[in-house]
């Protein structure tokens, strides 16, 4: 059973809730660590959390072109690699 209308170029919001939902939680967690912790100074990983922070904000733009699938195994995997930079 297909989600949206009937037209077959038309996305649902449902197909951009989760992944971008997960991205954006990324950013502001990334961005919370980086200003609570002051990785800037007190962390040699601080480039890592930034380069997390740009690569999320690109899937989110990446949203606007990719179908679901591509972007939601992309989000997942930047997720895992964010989850092992910790």
């Amino acid at each position: 059973m297909a989600t949206g209308s009937c037209r077959g170029d038309t996305r649902a919001g449902g197909d951009l809730a989760l992944p971008v939902g997960m991205a954006l939680t990324g950013v502001t967690s990334s961005i919370f660590v980086r200003l609570f912790l002051n990785t800037r100074r007190t962390s040699s990983h601080d480039g890592l959390l930034r380069a997390s922070v740009g690569l999320l904000v690109i899937a989110i733009l990446l949203a606007l072109y990719l179908p679901y699938r591509p972007l939601a195994i992309f989000v997942s995997l930047l997720g895992m690699v964010f989850w092992q930079w910790r």
